[in-house]
């Protein structure tokens, strides 16, 4: 019943033709030479129950606050307009070395200057654990902050659950990126949805489409679940076709064109 309703649009989107035919989606930003990349930490503190990688990245160990401020003044003194932090969880900085991501974006947005900063791989879940402070800090400082991307993976808290992702409750992350969205409204949003992850019905996806269309993120890159190796997710049952994978994947796709709202910056116009 769910591909005979969505089929008819799907046809409709001859735009889309390419991406159907794509395993995944492209990466959402391209990283020019001109972004001054600075590692703060390896490794993730995470077990998302699909996650291959955290296996070759290990445990997370974060550089000293210090040398990463050090770095990054040495990138503004060679005349870098946009820093990127680089890590596996940016949100998890800090943990394992007393510290926090408070810390560092507080270290990082002292410095004066014509820049900015590019947050990537922000596990939401830190978002929410300190939001109040940390919403005051990028709403202080939102002329230096490119965009944020959180990756929320699916607006479902059945399968976030089952993602091993369950720390931020939907309804929790509604009420705080409307709050945000509310109080830093030029603040550019980005997020990615995993779809077709076992035991996703079509209810669960309607529940990430309901989300997308909530919160209005400025950019949403989609990603098929697939199978990976030695990963708990790959021993799940009730795993979801390959045809309704695609549909989900291009028809998400196409209602992001329309609910994904352009960004606004206050001093260019429009973006």
């Amino acid at each position: 019943m769910f591909i005979k309703r969505l089929y008819p649009k799907i046809r409709q989107l001859k735009l889309l033709a390419p991406l159907a035919k794509k395993e995944k989606a492209d990466i959402i930003s391209i990283f020019d030479n001109n972004i001054f990349k600075i590692r703060v930490s390896h490794g993730c503190c995470f077990q998302c129950s699909y996650c291959a990688i955290r296996f070759a990245i290990g445990k997370l160990r974060s550089r000293p606050l210090e040398e990463i401020i050090n770095e990054f003044k040495e990138g503004l003194k060679n005349g870098h307009k946009k820093i990127l932090p680089v890590c596996g969880d940016l949100g998890s900085y800090g943990i394992d070395i007393g510290l926090s991501i408070y810390d560092l974006l507080k270290g990082i947005f002292q410095y004066p200057g014509d820049y900015k900063v590019l947050l990537n791989d922000f596990n939401i879940y830190w978002l929410l654990k300190d939001f109040d402070r940390l919403k005051y800090l990028l709403k202080s400082n939102q002329d230096k902050i490119d965009w944020i991307l959180l990756p929320i993976q699916s607006g479902s808290d059945k399968i976030l659950k089952q993602m091993n992702r369950g720390q931020y409750p939907v309804e929790l992350m509604k009420k705080n990126l409307t709050e945000l969205r509310k109080e830093i409204p030029s603040l550019e949003l980005k997020t990615h949805i995993l779809v077709g992850f076992p035991g996703e019905t079509s209810k669960d996806f309607q529940e990430s489409l309901n989300l997308i269309k909530e919160i209005k993120f400025n950019e949403v890159c989609f990603f098929k679940y697939a199978d990976l190796p030695n990963t708990i997710s790959s021993c799940m049952p009730d795993k979801v076709s390959e045809i309704i994978k695609q549909i989900r994947f291009v028809y998400g796709v196409w209602f992001c064109s329309i609910w994904c709202r352009p960004y606004i910056k206050k001093a260019s116009g429009t973006r």
